[in-house]
């Protein structure tokens, strides 16, 4: 696997953009510092009107921009690599207006209604000729034009994530285990162990391995969501259980990596419903969906290893998916994260 990691265009402690770099410098300096930092977040605002980054891997990242009315691949993620079908619907969820790439393999955006859109990503399932959505980014057309639809989102959540500390404390904290976190029970621990044992010392493509296993190994509850009732999702429960909702994606994910000796935790959040953006101004303060932090390469990363399992568990009956394994909810960027997720 590759480990080398994109930029970013928000900060990050360590290999931090020059535009980035400024941003956190600006948010702390100067008498002056509220007038230059909305300079700052302008350029930032017209980069990621112009261009988008699903994640920092180098493997899992989806790149695009849209030059004009065009809307191009700048960078393909491996799972992409394969057949690909692009649509757009109002709401990402409905029925979609296919696309054709053109000569450059750029997409024409002039035909589409002059309304907010979905541009939808979607794979070919193997040993078919059908296709299922593999990423959703929102677009909308302007006086200016066409672009990417970011929300308000992603300034707070930027700065929320900024404030997760690092200190030897908290992170010796973020490596115990608990009684939920069981990440000394001998089944997390072997499986720790074997999983630790297929790549190097390198603690990044550790968390990919362990993302990539929580998500192809659980079932997500249908049946728990529809009847209400919240069952025991502490990790041990749910590894043997294997069906669950997005806590107990969680909690074993946390709970393996911890194992491993790397830094993770949960962090509770606020995810739109399917077909809607995050509205910032009419969020309520609950939440009701949880993500992982875990920490490799110097910094925090996000995984929403349940967004990423397609398995299902329904009227009491495993259904296991054909579709290849999913990283688009892996090492989020925050351009991507905000578009649907909130940080209270």
């Amino acid at each position: 696997m590759e480990s080398d990691r994109f930029g970013s265009p928000f900060p990050k402690e360590q290999g931090t953009s020059i535009v980035g770099q400024v941003y956190v410098l600006l948010c702390y300096s100067s008498d002056f510092s509220h007038v230059l930092k909305a300079i700052t977040m302008n350029l930032l605002k017209d980069n990621l009107r112009r261009n988008f980054c699903s994640s920092y891997s180098s493997t899992g990242a989806v790149r695009l921009g849209i030059r004009g009315k065009r809307l191009l691949f700048l960078r393909k993620s491996q799972p992409l690599r394969g057949r690909i079908l692009v649509g757009v619907s109002p709401d990402g969820y409905g029925k979609q207006t296919v696309l054709k790439p053109g000569a450059d393999g750029g997409y024409d955006l002039t035909r589409l209604n002059h309304t907010d859109q979905v541009v939808i990503l979607n794979r070919n399932i193997p040993d078919t000729d059908y296709f299922s959505p593999y990423m959703r980014v929102p677009i909308s057309f302007n006086r200016h034009g066409v672009c990417f639809h970011n929300t308000p989102a992603i300034i707070y959540n930027t700065d929320k994530l900024g404030m997760i500390a690092t200190d030897k404390a908290h992170m010796q904290c973020w490596l115990k285990a608990t009684d939920y976190f069981q990440s000394d029970e001998e089944p997390i621990r072997k499986m720790a162990e074997k999983l630790a044992g297929k790549c190097s010392k390198d603690d990044y493509v550790k968390v990919m391995l362990v993302h990539d296993y929580v998500a192809r190994y659980l079932f997500y509850d249908k049946d728990e969501l529809k009847a209400k009732e919240r069952q025991d999702d502490s990790s041990l429960v749910v590894f043997k259980r294997r069906h669950t909702t997005c806590r107990g994606y969680v909690s074993l994910c946390v709970s393996i990596l911890r194992a491993m000796g790397i830094p993770a935790q949960q962090i509770p959040c606020y995810v739109a419903k399917p077909g809607l953006m995050i509205d910032v101004k009419n969020v309520t303060p609950k939440t009701n969906h949880v993500v992982v932090a875990a920490y490799a390469d110097n910094r925090w990363m996000l995984l929403d290893p349940t967004r990423d399992s397609h398995n299902i568990y329904k009227n009491g009956e495993f259904y296991n998916s054909n579709e290849l394994p999913s990283f688009a909810n892996f090492d989020m960027t925050e351009q991507l994260f905000s578009f649907t997720h909130w940080l209270p």
